[in-house]
């Protein structure tokens, strides 16, 4: 290190940017108190997405009395053949603007974080654009077209699954890329292929500097070439992390090479994330920032083992490698993903061997549809096969046994010992090569990887499911879901309730318990059963309210439960669910032959007990169905410590008798934001809040997380203010 100051500097650099995350920068600081409004800006980029046009705006000035300086700005419109617009025109944009969002569930994507390490303040639907302007920058713009043309044609030359892979392995652009294929490669652990990372740069930079200076110019002159060709190339796929940490990396080697100077990859993988942590200090919580630089790091510090062992087998060194990006990127992955595919390792070493032909033949096959579309599609076969092949491998890994192992977000203190062990044992074997402490700190490194997936005692979290309810209850291994659906958000299984139970490291629910029929309660569910043997969370039981009276929900919910082999409970009054000694589920409601009206009235409500601790959950039960609750209590009122408010908070629920008698200290309420329905009613909050309940609302407070921490029920949001 003493010889590395570079890596020093980089180091105190990462550590004062942590401080200052964490103490100091406050990540709403610079949020637009606007909603509508006339912006004005220089266009700095410009990509076409699924949905439409998406323009990077910079310098972006928002009119009004006074002009305002408000920064960078990502503006989107779903007409892309309505303004003809160029990179360098300035702007003037009437749009809505809106924030951009925070995670309202455990698990959910920041995307504010996200959009904040590239500096953009926030995001603008386009209403209008004017072009104010004419002038645009020629060599960017030049770029963009040239990339829209690469992938236009792509997509006529290859079959649309090939072309939407190659388009972002070459170009950088995932428009075009399946999402099946992305989830394909995801879990079997692979999805860096369909990235412009180092192996891509490294492969077309020193494959075109070896080429010119071996046949056609000297070796400066080369290598003043390549840079300039892979600034060029950057430029064009947008310089994604990734990219920019090969492009710096490789620039510092052709110009070492230029010099005659050592090049040395540590200190130049420093100066490329001091560059880039300068310019954008929030990178460094990314996940790109992270994978990227803990995989390189990690070849590279296994590559000196590879040194001092003297291996020479390639497929000994393959391995080593492959052991190499498993064990530096592991931790990072599961904070991410929240799951590993344990066959990774094996994998990339099928798939790795032929990147180098690959890259090349999309490299060429796309110099050549410039040309000639019928020679482009002959190379480009070429990769049709090698894709074919890795297809097939990821195909082939979901027929093995835990092929997916869900792990879940590991806390930081495992991610904190699990690289110090994986640094100390690196720094014995390179300082001090000594077997008794090399084997001692390698042992407590598989250890502690036994170790990553964290363990809860007690959690109850409120999902927040827009117009829906979700109840996710974990007790040590066990796991129960009351309801899981919404009305107001689409793949609500996908998009909450999977990635809130894979951040616990939940891979399996014991039961979903199901209140009633509606929709906005079983979406989720039946979203989970479609999938079949592809659920990535096995489902074990489901209980439905035990009723004789049954609606045509109900009836069809039934069938679907039946036809996916998985058990059925019918639960009603009196029933009780001991789970533990400690845990225990009460059924209050509804009695076998309850004569209800409305499918509400015979929602499935729980007293859940755990240690002295109660909580309440009553779906969507109205008026009718808890004077039928009070009539079936035989004690005096009870204490509640938190009530799940039925039906969203409607005028129909939660009556002044039903609080009167549970005394609850917390009230719930589960609601969309800005719904229709007016959930919650503000005559029932105002009755909530008269009995000296606090209220929490999921449209306001994101997701509710209740754990016992110290004796007693710790009660957060994700959404704190």
């Amino acid at each position: 290190m003493k010889n590395r100051p570079l890596v020093i500097l980089w180091l105190l650099l990462m550590a004062a940017i942590i401080i200052w995350f964490q103490f100091i920068y406050d990540i709403d600081s610079s949020v637009i108190a606007c909603q509508e409004g006339i912006f004005t800006g220089k266009v700095t980029r410009i990509t076409s997405g699924k949905l439409g046009v998406n323009y990077v705006l910079e310098d972006t000035l928002l009119q009004g009395e006074k002009k305002v300086r408000v920064g960078k700005m990502l503006c989107t419109t779903k007409d892309s053949e309505k303004y003809d617009v160029k990179v360098g025109n300035i702007v003037r944009i009437k749009g809505t603007y809106s924030n951009f969002s925070k995670p309202t569930n455990p698990g959910g994507f920041h995307e504010q974080l996200y959009y904040k390490s590239q500096d953009y303040v926030g995001k603008i639907q386009i209403q209008d654009i004017i072009i104010v302007n004419n002038k645009y920058d020629r060599l960017p713009e030049y770029l963009r077209e040239l990339r829209d043309f690469f992938s236009a044609r792509l997509s006529k030359v290859m079959n649309s699954e090939d072309a939407g892979i190659m388009s972002a392995m070459i170009l950088g652009d995932k428009t075009l890329l399946d999402k099946d294929i992305k989830e394909l490669f995801e879990s079997a652990g692979i999805s860096h292929i369909l990235a412009i990372s180092g192996l891509h740069i490294s492969l077309i930079g020193m494959g075109l500097f070896n080429f010119l200076r071996k046949y056609l110019i000297k070796m400066q002159y080369a290598a003043i070439f390549t840079v300039t060709f892979l600034l060029l190339y950057g430029e064009l796929t947008g310089f994604p992390v990734a990219t920019t940490r090969a492009v710096l990396m490789m620039v510092i080697a052709m110009l070492g090479k230029t010099v005659g100077k050592y090049y040395d990859p540590l200190s130049a993988i420093a100066l490329s994330g001091i560059f880039t942590l300068i310019n954008e200090p929030l990178q460094l919580f990314q996940c790109g920032f992270q994978l990227s630089y803990a995989s390189v790091l990690g070849i590279l510090l296994f590559d000196e083992a590879i040194k001092r062992l003297e291996i020479e087998n390639i497929i000994a060194k393959t391995i080593i490698q492959g052991l190499a990006l498993f064990l530096t990127t592991f931790p990072i992955i599961c904070w991410y993903y929240f799951e590993i595919c344990p066959y990774s390792v094996i994998i990339n070493m099928l798939v790795l061997p032929l990147m180098s032909l690959l890259v090349g033949v999309g490299f060429i096959g796309c110099i050549c549809l410039i040309f000639n579309s019928m020679l482009a599609e002959f190379i480009l076969s070429t990769a049709h096969f090698i894709l074919k092949y890795y297809k097939l491998i990821c195909h082939g890994v979901n027929y093995l046994p835990y092929n997916k192992i869900i792990i879940g977000r590991p806390n930081v203190v495992f991610m904190v010992i699990y690289y110090g062990l994986i640094l100390a044992v690196i720094g014995v074997f390179l300082v001090d090569y000594n077997r008794k402490k090399l084997s001692g700190l390698a042992g407590l490194a598989i250890l502690i990887f036994f170790f990553a997936k964290p363990k809860y005692g007690f959690v109850y979290i409120q999902g927040d499911v827009g117009q829906g309810d979700m109840e996710v209850i974990i007790c040590d291994n066990r796991t129960f879901l009351i309801d899981g659906g919404s009305t107001s958000k689409k793949n609500i299984a996908e998009n909450v309730i999977e990635p809130v139970l894979k951040f616990y490291g939940r891979d399996r629910i014991d039961e979903v318990f199901i209140t009633h029929g509606d929709e906005d309660h079983t979406s989720g569910l039946i979203e989970m059963l479609d999938k079949g043997e592809k659920r990535d969370i096995r489902i074990c039981r489901v209980g439905l309210p035990g009723i004789e009276n049954k609606d045509k929900n109900y009836l069809a919910l039934e069938e679907k439960i039946r036809r996916e082999n998985i058990s059925i409970d019918y639960i009603c009054r009196k029933d009780t669910l001991r789970i533990s000694d400690q845990l225990t589920f009460d059924c209050l409601h509804p009695r076998i032959d309850f004569p209800w009206k409305e499918p509400n009235d015979y929602s499935l409500t729980f007293m859940i007990n755990y240690k002295n601790y109660r909580i309440l959950t009553t779906g969507d039960l109205e008026v009718n169905g808890e004077e039928d609750v009070l009539e079936s209590m035989e004690n005096s009122p009870m204490s509640v410590d938190i009530l799940k408010v039925g039906h969203h908070g409607s005028k129909s629920s939660t009556s002044d008798a039903f609080l009167a008698y549970f005394s609850p200290k917390y009230a719930f309420a589960s609601a969309g934001v800005n719904n229709r329905y007016g959930h919650p009613a503000r005559d029932v909050v105002d009755r909530i809040k008269s009995f000296g309940t606090f209220f929490l609302n999921t449209a306001e407070s994101g997701a509710i997380i209740v754990s016992e921490e110290n004796r007693r029920l710790n009660i957060k949001t994700m959404l704190e203010k």
